[in-house]
Order: structure tokens, then C-alpha cells, then sequence
């Protein structure tokens, strides 16, 4: 009986605390930036760089976020050449949501695929941007992958059907001329 007592008074202090800290204008949830890349799984052709376009918004309708700095893994055994931070472009702030500057949407980091990679390999990553929302400190993460292109080894179905039509008109213009030299 008193195990039942014990664990009602703790569900009763949390929920307390938790009213009184949004009564105070606290935040009982995270922080609140959205982090969203247009193409997270590119397939890149080798000898290519890949640019990773990124929208940040915030979502707090209160507060300002302050871009504090980034971080990412790559399993590219290249990576310290291959992969390009720009976190540099994003702006230092984002306005609270609803208003004028609350978002951003650029180019946050690129990969170069060099001419001799294996296609079909497959390299994955993550990229994590920390920031701080009315005094809290936070991230989000995105995950990524880059899949090695290869070479075209068929022509394309419009190289083919040009082909043919030229082979084609060839073909009449051939039939043409041999009929009206035998009638000549």
C-alpha cells in the first residue's frame, strides 16, 4: 500500500511542476526547430558534387533561435576532402515563427563523389545543427546518404529513336533517287 502512495505522489509532483513551469511561461516541450533537407538520398555520378539544400524554420512563435554551430559524420573514408561544411551561410538567428526572417532555406553542405569510386556504393551520414531556443540549449539531426552513379553503359530511349529516324529518312531518300534514275 504505501509502494501505491509513493508512486501517486510522484505522478502528482510531476504533473504539478510541469503545470507550474507553464503557468511561468517555461516550455515543457524541446525547443522548436524544424530541420529539413529537399533531397536526403541523392544518387551522385562520380566525378560530381552533390549540394544539400536545407530549409531551417522556426517554429516557436515566442522566441528567437540563435544557430549556435553544426557537426556530422560521414562514412566516406575521403571525408575530410570530400565533404564541404557551409554552415557558415546560415544567418546567426532565426525570428521567432510567423514572423520575417524565421526561416532559411541554402545550400548547408556538399559532397564531391572523385571520378574513381566504386558505383552502386552506397556512404552514409548525419548532420547535426545546435542551437539555443529562450535559454535552452538543443539540436536536430538529419541523416543523409549518397549513392554512387555509374556511367551510362545504353543509350538513352531519344538517341535511339533519333537513330532511327535518320536511318529512316536515309532510306527513302536512297529509295528515292534509285527509282528516278532507272526511269530516267
Amino acid at each position: 500500500m504505501r509502494r501505491f502512495h509513493a508512486t501517486v505522489r510522484s505522478v502528482l509532483a510531476t504533473v504539478v511542476a510541469a503545470g507550474g513551469f507553464w503557468l511561468l511561461g517555461g516550455s515543457v516541450s524541446n525547443a522548436q526547430l524544424s530541420f529539413t533537407l529537399q533531397n536526403p538520398n541523392p544518387t551522385v555520378s562520380p566525378g560530381s558534387t552533390f549540394n544539400f539544400i536545407a530549409t531551417l524554420t522556426n517554429t516557436d512563435p515566442n522566441n528567437s533561435i540563435s544557430l549556435d554551430s553544426d557537426s556530422f559524420t560521414y562514412t566516406d573514408p575521403n571525408a575530410a576532402s570530400d565533404f564541404t561544411d557551409n554552415f557558415v551561410k546560415t544567418p546567426p538567428t532565426l525570428s521567432p515563427s510567423g514572423q520575417s526572417g524565421d526561416s532559411w532555406t541554402g545550400d548547408l553542405f556538399d559532397v564531391f563523389v572523385p571520378s574513381n569510386y566504386t558505383p552502386g556504393t552506397l556512404y552514409t551520414g548525419s548532420y547535426t545543427i545546435n542551437f539555443t531556443d529562450n535559454g535552452t540549449s538543443s539540436s536536430v539531426t538529419q541523416n543523409f546518404s549518397v549513392l554512387v552513379g555509374g556511367k551510362a553503359s545504353t543509350p538513352e530511349v531519344s538517341s535511339l529513336l533519333g537513330l532511327g529516324l535518320l536511318m529512316l529518312t536515309a532510306g527513302g531518300v536512297w529509295n528515292y533517287r534509285r527509282r528516278h534514275r532507272v526511269e530516267a
